[in-house]
């Protein structure tokens, strides 16, 4: 039981790459975005699929889910689940909290195989050829950004289009905190 616990637990893979990865110093890495991407005051926060390290001339093919914030600009913007990037980054631990009976935000992401986060400046990223293959998640997610699109245009606003939203798409994203 013990055994099949830790070989699900992502970061002790031989192909995680955090280890393959100087975290004092940039790394250049291929990612797909696995999760829409979420726009905030100053940037956009997107949970990412790492899926190359390069190195130098050395390229290694890892594993490993990682959270991205990328500045906010037209570009950015744009993003879109299932889209590949190649960042340059400095990748860093989740830290835990600082104080005692806080909540602890890096268990909680490591409870999701997540246990690193970076930031992204403008100029340090470039979109990817977009991958030839049909992806289902991201089929049901342009679907559902239609669907809410719907709604919305159907009038419901406010309390009513949240509460709508989330009973019929599962999404939370326009309920208030």
């Amino acid at each position: 039981g013990a055994n099949l616990l830790t070989l699900n637990i992502e970061v002790h893979r031989q192909s995680h790459f955090a280890n393959y990865l100087n975290f004092d110093d940039y790394a250049i890495v291929e990612a797909e975005i696995i999760e829409t991407p979420e726009t905030k005051e100053r940037s956009i926060k997107t949970l990412v699929k790492i899926m190359k390290l390069h190195n130098g001339s050395k390229t290694t093919a890892n594993s490993g889910r990682s959270i991205i914030y990328i500045e906010l600009n037209d570009a950015s913007k744009g993003l879109e689940l299932g889209q590949r990037l190649l960042l340059k980054l400095k990748l860093n631990e989740v830290k835990g909290p600082k104080n005692p009976g806080a909540f602890d935000y890096k268990s909680f992401l490591a409870s999701k195989n997540i246990y690193h986060q970076g930031y992204v400046a403008t100029g340090n990223w470039k979109l990817l050829e977009e991958p030839a293959t049909l992806n289902l998640f991201v089929l049901s997610s342009k679907l559902k950004q239609h669907l809410l699109a719907s709604l919305k245009e159907s009038g419901l606003d406010g309390e009513e289009l949240a509460v709508v939203a989330a009973l019929t798409l599962g999404t939370k994203t326009e309920l208030d905190p």
